[in-house]
């Protein structure tokens, strides 16, 4: 099962307003991402067992072409040509694009844990009122007032004891 990468960023997204929908689905989602990683790590480890058996494959191929030529061979001159080889090139752009596909899936899988976290504090907050336009949050301006309105109640007590 291949996930696109993109379409699941776009879930990492959380919308205040819908914290149950986003509970609903997390578990789901993160399910569906370590799915993806679990086979992009199996795709990149085989990926990688075939681009050893290549180059393995070319070193005995390339042993046997030189001894019946009769040619003078150092294990650097088979090294290189095992390298430029396009079987083993075609295997490396491979392995390679599997592996950078198996560390994006990881990041996202991580990011959809922290996601995880992430709704739990938000439903903290949503319990707590916080994301309510009529909740009372004291402002600069409310607590300089407060302050005043204090500050004002303490001198009438003072004077009253004078």
């Amino acid at each position: 099962m291949s996930i696109s990468i993109d379409a699941f960023r776009a879930y990492l997204k959380i919308d205040k307003l819908a914290l149950d929908d986003a509970l609903q689905h997390q578990p789901s989602l993160l399910f569906k991402v370590s799915e993806a990683y679990e086979m992009a790590l199996a795709e990149r480890d085989a990926l990688k067992d075939q681009l050893v058996t290549c180059e393995a494959n070319l070193d005995v191929s390339f042993r046997k072409q030189l001894e019946h030529s009769k040619v003078k061979y150092t294990e650097g001159s088979i090294k290189s040509l095992i390298t430029i080889d396009k079987a083993r090139l075609h295997n490396v752009t491979e392995y390679h694009q599997a592996r950078r596909r198996t560390a994006q899936l990881a990041a996202l899988k991580e990011a959809f844990k922290e996601r995880g976290y992430m709704l739990r504090e938000m439903c903290s907050l949503y319990v707590s009122n916080y994301f309510e336009q009529n909740s009372s949050r004291p402002t600069p301006d409310s607590d300089a007032i407060a302050y005043s309105q204090r500050k004002a109640k303490i001198a009438a007590v003072r004077r009253e004891i004078t």
